[in-house]
């Protein structure tokens, strides 16, 4: 196996163990998300990928429907503006509203429009979580893509940025 793969490999275990909070093995220590985007900045476009279709897998894998975590919720909305601003281009703002129905998977992540970005996106998890848990209704909030463009510009930071409103409903 080549460096190239080996360390990838490496990453792949390392991101899974420290996602998972895993304290056995191997590789017992964790790694934080800076550190994974300096592993995964040395990726190629390929490799970086597979690295985010592999994410996306786990986070279906391990995905539970929200009537099931919160069964007090009627729907769940968020609206953002995904922006990218690039010096090679400026890509335009993505406006959205998703709909989350008892139904739908608890899976709040919003991809960054970065195509080389190394980061996953935006993951809005906590927030959700965290205001059903507090009994509140709305929360709006902004975020920076903590990720870096890849392969082809290893120490330029992704420049991504979401801005966002959460709304739950409740039964």
């Amino acid at each position: 196996m080549n460096n190239a793969k080996l360390r990838y490999k490496l990453s792949e275990l390392q991101y899974l163990q420290y996602k998972q909070g895993s304290q056995s093995g191997l590789l017992n220590f964790k790694i934080t998300d800076e550190a994974m985007n300096r592993i995964r900045k040395n990726m190629t476009a390929e490799e970086n990928n597979r690295h985010k279709q592999e994410h996306r897998n786990f986070l279906y894998s391990n995905a539970r429907m929200i009537e099931k975590v919160f069964p007090t919720i009627e729907r769940i909305e968020i609206a953002y503006v995904n922006h990218h601003q690039s010096i090679v281009d400026d890509t335009p703002p993505v406006e959205k509203v998703i709909h989350f129905t008892p139904q739908s998977l608890d899976i709040f992540e919003i991809e960054c429009l970065n195509p080389e970005c190394s980061s996953f996106g935006y993951d809005l998890k906590n927030d959700i979580y965290t205001i059903i848990r507090e009994h509140k209704t709305e929360y709006t909030g902004e975020r920076k893509c903590e990720g870096q463009e890849s392969h082809d510009h290893p120490e330029q930071s992704c420049e991504g940025s979401l801005k966002y409103t959460i709304k739950v409903f409740y039964k």
